[in-house]
Order: C-alpha cells, then structure tokens, then sequence
C-alpha cells in the first residue's frame, strides 16, 4: 500500500479541527468567519466580488442614494454596507423557523434572552487561542429551539446549563444558521432541554425533516455504526428500521475518546445536530452521549497510553489499553519480520511480538528515517504514530532503533478461509506473520482495481477453492513478475501458472486497495509442491482421465460436450475435437472470425460475421477501406477507400478535401490551455472552451496523479488518492463561457493572487476569495493532504462522467516528465462496459515540464499552442469525441513561456 508521512497526518489534524466545525468556524487567516478573508461573516457581501449582485455597493448600481455607502451617509453598524435593523424580544425559534412571522433577514442584528448553553465551548478554527464558540437553545427545547453562537474575540467562558443573553449578527454560513456575538452576558442557570428523540431518518441528510432540528441536542437510541470511516473523524450510524445514514462528528474530541468499529451498536446515541460541507451530522458532546449495548459509556479508556506498548495495543481495539489512532507511541523489544522494503520511494518493514499469534505484527512506515541498521531478525524499537492508513494498520515512524540478532516469530499455520478479505481472523492476522499450507493457485494474474497486473495472484486450499486469499507482491519476491516489470527490466522471469500447487506460503499479512494480501519477503517463503507425474496439474485428476491433463480443472467442465475442457478448449461453445486454430491467435477456427487472420480480441465493429481484422467494410457503410492510400474525396463513393473506415458514413463528406471523413474530423471540445507546476505558490491548471456554446461544466471533473494505482477511470468505486494527488469537480452551477479560459489554482487563492495579481476563478487547496469559487470534492479525501503538481513529471487529466455510466470519457489529457504516471484503459471493463484502446504508455508523448524559482523574472508554465491537438488520433478512442486523447503528440502542440493564466498562449 502506498504510504503517507507525517506530514500527512500533521495536515490531517489541522483539516479535521476546520471540517469537525464545519460551516461554523472559518478555515482562512483573517479576523472573521469568513472564508473569503475580508472582515465580515459574509465572504465579500455576494459572488460578484464586491458588495452587491451590481458589481458595486448596493443595488443602485451605486453606493445608494446618498452617495455613501448606506442610507446613513455612514457605514453603519456591521461594518460592512448593509442597513442593519434591531428586532427586539426575538427567539431561536424565529430565527431557525422560516415560516414564522418574525424570522428576520440575514445581517440582521439580533437579541436573545434567557436562552441556555446546551454544548461545551469548541475552537473552531486551528488559529483559534481558546475555544470561541458553543450552542445555545430556548428553555422549553423542541423542533427549531437550538442555534450555534460564535463568539470570536470576546472572551468569554460558558457551560452547560448557564442561562445567557446574547447580541450580534445573524447569519447563514454556508447554508448553517449562526450568531455572531457581540456580547455574551450570563444571567445564571438552567436544566437542560430533554434531548429529543428521533431517528437518522429524521435528521440524516435527506431526511424527513433534519432543518427543524439543526442546532437541538436530539437522543437516537439502538444505532449500529454502519460506516466506520466517512473522513475527517467521522463515521456513520444508522437507527433500527430506517434508511439514512447519519454522519456522526467529532467536534468535541477534546472532552471525549472514542474509536469506531463497523457494527458496534449504541443503546442510545445523543449530540447537537449541525449543518457542514453539505451533511447534517450529529455531534457528541462527551462520554455520557455515547452509551453502548448495555447502557455503560462507550468511550475509550486512556486513549494514548504513556508507558511503551506492546504491538497488540494498537491492533486490538477490544483492549481497554487500546492506543488509539493519532496516539504517539513507543515499541519496544520487537523483532523484525521483514527486511525493509520500497513502497512508493519510501521504506518499510514489519515488525513483530517475539511470542508470535494474533495481534502480534504490525507494518512501519518510515519515510525520512535512518533504518539503515534493521533487516530481518534485528530487534527494533519504534518511536512513532498508530495511523490507519485505508484501512491498514501501521505506525508512521519518527525514530527507528535497530539493536542485537533477535528471533523471528514462528508463522502462525492459517486457511485461506480464515484470513481472507471475508476471513474471521483477518483482522486479527493483519501485519502478523502467518503461513498457508497445501493451496492451488487459482488465478495466475489476480488484476488490481486499475484492471492491471501488479504481480498478485491467487490461491486457495483445494477443498475450498472459493475462498481464495491474494498473495501480494509488495516486497517483489521472483515466483512472479508482471510485464510492466518485465519491461522495465526489474525482473525476468514470471512463474505464475495456474493450478500451481503450493506445500506452503509465508508472509506478512498486509490490507490494500480492499483486500487482506498475504506478502511473501522472498522466494524462499514460497514452497512449490512437487509434481506428480500421474496428475502434472495438481487438480487430483488422474492425466489418463483429466480432460485438461496440463491445467488445472477439478470441476472436469466441458460445455460443448467434445471431450476437451472448458479451460483449455480454444472454442468452448462449440465442438472442436481437433482444436484447430489456422492462425494461432488461440481462438479455435469454429469460433474465429478471422480464421486467416490472428485477432485474439475478435473484434467486430458492425457486429456481423466477419472480423475487423480481415473484414473490407468494418463499419459496415458500403464504402470498402482498401489499403487507405486513395480516399475518398469531392464527395466521390466508388473507386476509393473509406476515409472514415471506423465511422458509417456512407456519404463520405469531406468538407475541407482533406481525405478525412467529416464523420472523423476533429470536433471541438474543452481542452487543457495552460499548466503551472512551480513554484507551489503559483501552480494552476487552466481550460479553454474552444466552441462556439456555453458548456455546463456540472460532470467535468480533473484529476492528477503521481500514483499509478488510484485512477480516475475507477471514479464510481473510488474512495482514495494517494496524498499529493487530487480528483474535483466543478460545482453544479459552473459554466464556461465560448472562447473563455478558466484558471484553477491548487493553491490559495491568495497565494495565487500574491503571484498574479488576480485570483483565479476556482481553488482546489485552502481559502476561495476575490471571487473564486471552491472545486468539489466527489468524495471524502479526493484531495490529499499534501496535493499538488509534481515538477518532476505526472499527469493531468480532464474527464466528463455522467455519475451513471460505467465508463468515464476524456476531454483533454496531458502527461510531462515522463511516461511513469501515465494512463492506458485499454480493455479495461468497469460493470458491462470496457474501454476502448488508449495508446500505450511507453508510445505516449510526454512534455518536458517547464522551470521555475522564487524569482518573478523566470516563472515558465506549459502552454498549448495548436487548439486542433496536432495529430492526435480522431477516432476509436475513449474520448467526448471519439478521440484518442492520450495519443496527442504534445511535444509539438506545447510549448513553454511567461505565465499567462485567464488567456492566450503568451
């Protein structure tokens, strides 16, 4: 599994104190709540970037009819431009109920009387000296009774149960109804409001009703947590009988500890119900709300144990030592089980408990760290982080001390049943040494979720050969060798053949991209059985009566009936006893549609009787293809080649004499215009809509990676990006305009602003302002902590998907650098779909990237030069327009120059 470092979690800790507090808090530099970085709650008072939706003051078009800024000839008393109106005697419920008859307007200041403090106080911002916010509700509670009040800046220090008076401004934040306090004053105390009872479909978002209980303290009682990770600290949980999955926060982490696990049931769960990044979600406020089966406090004992631990304190949760995730933790007397291994330019290595069992191993990762002196059998002791790395167990390292030889603990004697993805003990085994015994590999290439081989494969013991456990090739042991490998010369030989029958195989049990993988260290901890030449398959088939004497088969199937098995019949649906297959492209002549011709795919673009390989008319239009070298022109149909052989066009249009079909010719569509990948301060990515409309950029997404394995073409199933890697989409609302260039800045938008003196019109890390609205984020974590553009060398990729389909088309792609992050789908299937064939990796063309320092006089971007994509290929692609995006010839449609963000190449 890829890694991160602690840079990663540093950067986590500051983004789960800004997400826990949601809308509540802001997340940038300034004085306020504001995202925008001005001085008022509201960002910069509308989306225009000034004070009104006129593009100045008011809506006069001026600053209003006095020639100042508000009706006063002043500025009046929020600061900002708006008239304020002071309502007496008002009441939460009138500011959360819109229906009632005195719910005031936003920017209103307000007064509250005698209302109670249902929450301790919470920072919410990481800049935050102390806490400054907390919620309040009316005595007498119910549906609409509750409001958060911020109260930065003032000092104050409340606690449950006071009775307080409030003043200040009411606002909606990001969609969650606030104050922002101008004075707190406590009056004395009350007894809380009883917390309501409802369901998760009650307050989930797309619930029955969740706004009439923002801001109330609500009771859920017998919820199971049905999702133990949404992001962020949160889980979700989901009451007896209903439908909707309620997120379950953690913005009170400091009065409380707790660690989810999928399945625990709470006899009652309590919490105040905010509004943030588009959810409803519940906040516990301490132990008391989190009450388990049997009505006791779920809470963790001392979360993070002061003393050394042993490494079962970090696996097993059940333990009431348990070291939380974020714990800093110590390991002492603790023996290597692996030598150190590259993970993604990183090191790593296991370690384990001398005595061996469950809850015994561990992985350690250890990025920027001397391990120099551990290699297998060494005792170690680790200095480090307990961090659950999607869904693996590890310590992120901060000191690693190697000391004497010590002993390797014995492999603890496992079935495959066992430890499996749907194993009982899989968890248990999880970074344990572990071994299985007399297993039959059953698939020789087990396909990682990119669809490509990255050296597993699978077996299973013979007598339940459909509970098949992976075994990874993590630390590239020599029984296999996939051909990216092979290709690069890392390896030579590949030793995978299924039916292989194994006397045993040992490793470290590892969790990666969802599936438990036993990790052989090397080829000594793979053990294959000796063959018997009476059964050289191993499928306990005599040869004399095996119907595939050379494969492995126990289920003998034979479809056809030809006395040939299914596995190595070359035409299974159809008897062949001969097995006769003139071109030796491995489908038998009876299935062939190309019996002269090898075409293995069988691919047959009008779908009639006869191969594309050898078929004069593959798009079945009329027009014969010939050899190509004489298409046809001046809307002539006879005597020539098609000059659009994989589209039907019957007509052969060719407006421009060309000898390109219209049917192929190059269609307009959004494109990549400019790239910035240093310095980080300045990065950007920038699109151009070349066409003569307004395009609804609602399902256009971008996504880069220096991360071979989380690809963007998996975005129904994606759950994770490596950390410097992102995936966002556009916001619904967004267009982009004929003719027009947008900017994305990855950066701040302030940071952009400091480099370009503009801001940009959208931002994917940190604060939107001057106008820049934020990129999406199609699910939790699809920006990493540390995302960013690689100067080195990676890739960009623009792609539309419909949230539906099972396949994703490409609008634009580029790759610089080098070839190593580069994409290939070809043939990839994702649900009843496959993809059609990209170019190669090693054929794509890459930029060189451009340079770039500190200094203004030498900042460089890559910047398109020819909008028509040069000689990209125009059809049978995975592109919007039939394109094969990746086969641009970049090199020459690319150049590098000054920055010009928001135009024309420079």
């Amino acid at each position: 599994m890829t890694q991160q470092s602690l840079w990663k979690i540093l950067g986590r800790l500051a983004l789960i104190l800004v997400l826990a507090s949601g809308p509540l808090g802001c997340s940038g530099g300034d004085d306020d709540t504001s995202p925008s970085g001005d001085d008022d709650i509201t960002g910069d008072d509308d989306a225009t970037g000034d004070d009104d939706a006129t593009g100045d003051d008011d809506a006069t078009g001026d600053d209003d009819a006095t020639g100042d800024d508000d009706v006063t000839g002043d500025d009046d008393a929020t600061g900002d431009d708006d008239t304020v109106v002071s309502v007496a005697e008002i009441t939460v419920y009138d500011i959360q109920d819109e229906t009632r008859a005195d719910h005031p307007a936003e920017a209103t200041l307000v007064s509250l009387s005698g209302v109670v403090v249902t929450t301790p106080m919470m920072k919410t911002t990481t800049s935050a000296e102390q806490p400054d916010g907390f919620w309040v509700a009316e005595v007498d509670g119910g549906p609409y009774s509750g409001i958060f009040i911020y109260a930065k800046d003032l000092g104050v220090t409340v606690s449950q149960g006071d009775l307080v008076d409030i003043e200040g401004t009411y606002e909606e934040f990001n969609g969650s109804s606030q104050i922002e306090a101008s004075s707190v004053t406590t009056t004395g105390t009350a007894d809380l409001p009883d917390p309501l009872t409802v369901t998760t479909d009650d307050v989930a978002t797309g619930g029955t009703d969740p706004e009439a209980y923002e801001g109330v303290v609500v009771r859920i009682e017998n919820v199971t947590i049905t999702t133990r990770d949404l992001g962020y600290g949160a889980f979700g949980v989901t009451s007896d009988g209903a439908t909707h999955e309620l997120y379950v926060d953690d913005a009170f982490r400091d009065y409380y500890s707790f660690e989810p696990a999928e399945g625990f049931v709470f006899s009652a769960l309590t919490g105040v119900i905010e509004y943030s990044f588009d959810e409803y979600r519940l906040d516990p406020r301490g132990c008391d709300d989190l009450l388990d089966e049997s009505g006791a406090s779920a809470c963790s004992g001392s979360a993070c144990p002061e003393e050394p631990v042993a490494i079962a304190q970090v696996q097993d949760e059940s333990l009431e030592d348990f070291a939380a995730e974020d714990c800093e933790v110590v390991i002492e007397g603790a023996v290597a089980t692996t030598d150190v291994f590259d993970s993604s330019g990183y090191p790593m290595f296991y370690i384990g408990d001398p005595a061996g069992g469950e809850w015994s191993g561990v992985q350690v990762f250890a990025r920027d760290i001397d391990v120099s002196g551990v290699a297998m059998g060494k005792t170690v002791t680790v200095t480090g982080v307990h961090d659950e790395y999607y869904g693996m167990t590890q310590i992120v390292a901060a000191e690693v001390t190697a000391g004497d030889d010590g002993t390797v603990p014995a492999a603890a004697v496992v079935q495959p049943s066992d430890i499996n993805t749907t194993g009982a003990l899989a968890e248990n085994y999880e970074g344990v040494l572990v071994r299985v015994e007399n297993v039959v590999m059953t698939q020789a290439v087990f396909s990682g979720s990119d669809g490509k081989d990255h050296g597993d494969f699978a077996v299973a013991s013979q007598d339940a050969l459909e509970a098949e456990l992976v075994i990874g090739w993590q630390m590239e042991h020599c029984f296999a060798c996939p051909q990216e490998a092979m290709d690069a010369g890392t390896c030579t030989t590949d030793q995978r053949v299924e039916g292989t029958v194994f006397s045993s195989i040992t490793g470290v049990l590892g969790y990666s991209w969802n599936e438990f993988r036993l990790q052989p260290r090397n080829c000594d901890d793979i053990q294959v059985a000796e063959a018997n030449p009476d059964d050289p398959d191993g499928d306990e088939v005599a040869s004399d009566t095996d119907n595939c004497p050379d494969v492995y088969n126990p289920a003998q199937e034979d479809g056809d009936g030809d006395g040939v098995g299914d596995a190595c019949d070359n035409c299974a649906v159809a008897e062949n006893v001969d097995q006769a297959d003139t071109d030796g492209d491995g489908v038998g002549d009876t299935c062939d549609n190309c019996v002269d011709e090898p075409n293995a795919d069988q691919a047959n673009l009008d779908g009639d009787t006869i191969g594309d390989a050898c078929d004069d008319d593959q798009d079945d239009d009329g027009i014969l293809e010939g050899d190509g070298t004489n298409p046809c022109t001046g809307g002539e149909t006879t005597n020539c080649d098609d000059n659009c052989p994989t589209v039907s066009n019957a007509d052969q249009a060719d407006s421009d004499g060309d000898g390109v079909g219209d049917a192929c010719a190059s269609v307009p569509h959004l494109l990549l215009s400019e790239i910035c990948v240093q310095p980080t301060t300045n990065e950007f990515i920038e699109i151009y809509n070349p066409t003569d409309s307004s395009i609804s950029l609602a399902n256009y997404y971008v996504f880069n990676a220096t991360d071979s394995t989380h690809k963007y073409w998996n975005i129904a199933t994606l759950d994770s990006v490596d950390e410097y890697d992102f995936v966002v989409r556009f916001p619904a609302d967004a267009t982009i305009d004929p003719g027009a260039f947008l900017v994305i800045s990855v950066a701040p938008a302030a940071d952009f602003n400091g480099s370009f003196g503009a801001y940009p019109d959208f931002v994917i890390n940190g604060d939107a302002e001057g106008g820049a609205v934020k990129m999406e984020e199609p699910f939790a974590g699809s920006i990493g902590s540390s995302a960013g553009l690689s100067n080195g060398g990676e890739e960009v990729v623009l792609f539309y998907w419909d949230g539906v389909s099972d396949l994703v088309q490409d609008v634009d792609y580029v790759v610089w650098g080098d070839q190593d992050e580069a994409s290939d789908k070809t043939g990839v299937t994702v649900g009843s779909s496959t993809y059609q064939p990209d170019t190669p990796v090693a054929d794509q063309d890459a930029l060189s990237g451009h340079g770039g320092t500190d200094d203004p006089e030498s900042w460089e971007t890559m910047q398109r030069t020819d909008f028509d994509e040069g000689a990209e290929i125009t059809s049978g692609g995975n592109g919007i327009t039939g394109h094969d995006e990746t086969s641009e010839d970049v090199s020459n449609t690319w150049t590098v120059a000054a920055p010009s963000p928001g135009g024309p190449t420079s």
